[in-house]
């Protein structure tokens, strides 16, 4: 079982590569399976760590979309 330390460290893990994916093809260009695929999980795996709403939110945030396709 992971602690909650590990769980966090994967979540940023999942979190880069998901703003990687987005900044490669658009928010629009990049769906729920690609992401998995870039996490190296299925889909199902990605949604114990993030969920829409969850990492759009960060990356608006912290500024990660600025200048990316959409």
């Amino acid at each position: 079982m992971k602690t909650e330390q590990q769980h966090n460290e994967r979540k940023q893990e999942i979190m880069e590569k998901c703003f990687e994916c987005y900044a490669e093809n658009g928010l629009t260009g990049t769906g729920i399976k690609a992401l998995a695929a870039a996490c190296g999980c299925t889909s199902g795996n990605l949604y114990v760590y993030v969920n829409n709403s969850d990492y759009l939110q960060k990356a608006r945030k912290y500024g990660h979309f600025t200048g990316y396709k959409n």
